[in-house]
């Protein structure tokens, strides 16, 4: 072999470094595409809607309280579907700021469907 023809292994060897250089910059431009996006939605996102409890039903199913633009939404959740039981008009404290009187997310939720069947019962007359 002579001195001007590269050899075959240093061939192979600038192949594959160039091959890692090029997935590496792919990978860093595919991650900070990411992160930067995710940075957007947050912005954009201002909080319009937050997740304030959830109360499991069956291991699969349960009820899920949603503040929605100022708007407190009772959802119910099971792997088929998604289903708005109720919108709840009073202000909620969070559990750590309601007073000792022992209000819990089940209490609510019994009181709320109470207050429905009393009105439908009422429509209905």
């Amino acid at each position: 072999m002579t001195e001007s023809t590269p050899s075959l292994w240093m061939t192979g060897l600038q192949t594959a470094g160039m091959f890692l250089l090029i997935i590496g910059i792919l990978l860093i431009v595919l991650f900070l595409i990411k992160r930067l996006s995710t940075k957007m939605q947050q912005t954009h996102n201002r909080n319009l809607i937050r997740h304030l409890s959830t109360y499991y039903l069956t291991p699969k199913d349960r009820v899920v309280l949603l503040d929605v633009l100022g708007e407190k939404i009772l959802i119910g959740v099971t792997p088929q579907s998604i289903t708005q039981l109720t919108v709840i008009n009073r202000d909620i404290m969070p559990m750590e700021h309601q007073p000792s009187e022992k209000t819990t997310f089940f209490n609510l939720f019994k009181q709320t469907v109470s207050r429905q069947t009393d009105t439908n019962e009422t429509q209905q007359t």
